[in-house]
């Protein structure tokens, strides 16, 4: 069972997230909505994948596409950060400043729940955010001549999670705030 950012006692929930230390322990983790956490997260992830046989060449593309997932949770679903292809190239520090101002405000406080679960034959991940949800199947084909047109193209982070876990890996549920990645591989 998933530990949903909604079961954090409110205490919890109301303080703005803390960088200090990130425990990374156990099946069930909660993130604080800060990208910071993502090269940890990374390290925890990769430890655990070759901890479980599989070979670099199996995770390392799984690994991108949690990554994804975790980063549009935190991004898109928490802090509701437009795409990146929203903002100008005249500015290119307004995106961070949109990420920054976002941390800074209540929706920085918003959790995001990961379950990890890496075996030999199977990885599997939940993520899901405390936003108000999506339409997955709404989002523009990033490969679209008229996506590549624009330089950046929306939806490439949903497109890399498909890409990596394959379509029938990346499930949502309803609302749109929840992806579940899997993966299944024989064993060596």
């Amino acid at each position: 069972m998933v530990r949903t950012p909604e079961s954090l006692p409110d205490q919890a929930r109301s303080q703005p997230p803390e960088r200090p230390e990130l425990k990374l322990e156990g099946r069930d983790w909660v993130l604080p909505s800060d990208p910071a956490v993502l090269p940890m997260v990374r390290v925890e992830l990769e430890r655990r994948f070759r901890e479980a046989g599989w070979p670099e060449e199996a995770w390392s593309r799984l690994l991108l596409g949690v990554e994804e997932a975790i980063t549009n949770a935190i991004e898109r679903g928490n802090l509701e950060v437009p795409t990146k292809s929203s903002f100008t190239d005249d500015d290119p520090g307004a995106y961070p400043r949109a990420i920054a101002q976002a941390m800074a405000s209540e929706r920085g406080a918003r959790r995001v729940a990961v379950s990890v679960d890496i075996i030999p034959t199977l990885a599997e991940f939940v993520v899901q955010d405390e936003g108000s949800g999506f339409v997955p199947n709404s989002l523009p084909d990033p490969t679209s001549e008229a996506e590549l047109a624009k330089r950046r193209a929306s939806g490439r982070g949903v497109f890399l999670m498909r890409a990596a876990f394959g379509p029938d890996g990346v499930q949502y549920n309803e609302v749109g705030n929840q992806v579940r990645l899997s993966k299944r591989r024989s064993p060596a």
